[in-house]
């Protein structure tokens, strides 16, 4: 995505989202949790590996239970948990016999120390100067030695919810050129709000913001890249659930309208 954005940057297009330079930086787990490391923010130690051959010091460092996941990837992909050396060993084997093929370059991986607590989310709008918060939400996550993304729920009440906000609104002043909607996840312990990872893209919370909020989510988050104006009032009706499946029947509803629209449009040139 970094590369499309930088793209239309050159283009001379408006963007309607975060600079190229800030979707790079979020979307590299590594570069994100060095950020959130170096401003004081509680996030999961972490560090990178080669899943070839420099794994163990690591495992070392960290202990179990532990996390392994790509550098680069959205939602759960490739999201392993691992408790012992030999579960780690068959989750390397597995990355290496399926996902990397001959002549394919071998993917970034980092390895995270697993916190136990409340799997959460932050939504956000932010100007690229102020902040408003949208929510926060319950994460359903499947914990196994693969991690599965269920859906969630929203709102979520926590008594460390707003801490997580706090975190979250530092963290975007750490990101220049993140701007527009901005989800982050979040896991809460009982005395911690441990920031995870920083989503500068819409995400699944969206689906259920968007039924329970006074705004008009879409114009707001415009309002918000292309005129850095936020909204004076926000507020949420009820509570809602969504799910892995919402969201992709959400983008084939989508994709559907598109295909429709262009089919109208050829047989209006006709």
């Amino acid at each position: 995505r970094a590369r499309l954005t930088e793209q239309e940057e050159k283009s001379g297009k408006i963007l309607r989202g975060p600079s190229a330079q800030a979707v790079q930086v979020a979307a590299d787990k590594m570069a994100t949790y060095l950020l959130l490391h170096q401003a004081d923010l509680p996030t999961p130690e972490t560090v990178i590996v080669d899943p070839t051959n420099l794994w163990k010091d690591g495992v070392r460092d960290l202990g179990f239970p532990l996390i392994m996941k790509p550098v680069d990837g959205v939602g759960c992909e490739g999201i392993f948990l691992a408790s012992q050396q030999e579960e780690i060993e068959a989750i390397l084997k597995k990355i290496r016999d399926s996902e990397h093929g001959p002549g394919h370059p071998l993917r970034r991986y980092i390895l995270q120390r697993y916190i136990e607590g409340e799997h959460a989310s932050v939504s956000l709008l932010f100007d690229g100067g102020e902040v408003i918060p949208l929510s926060r939400g319950h994460q359903g996550r499947k914990i196994g030695v693969r991690l599965q993304c269920l859906g969630g729920t929203v709102p979520l009440e926590h008594p460390l919810a707003g801490r997580a906000f706090g975190h979250a609104r530092r963290a975007c002043s750490l990101i220049p050129g993140l701007r527009g909607y901005v989800g982050m996840d979040f896991v809460l312990t009982d005395k911690e709000a441990f920031l995870v990872e920083i989503n500068p893209r819409l995400t699944t919370s969206y689906l259920a913001l968007r039924r329970l909020t006074n705004l008009n989510l879409s114009g707001a988050i415009l309002g918000a890249v292309c005129l850095g104006r936020l909204p004076q009032k926000m507020y949420l009706r009820g509570s809602a659930s969504f799910s892995v499946k919402d969201l992709l029947a959400e983008v084939l509803a989508h994709g559907q309208r598109k295909e429709q629209d262009r089919n109208d449009g050829r047989d209006r040139g006709r």
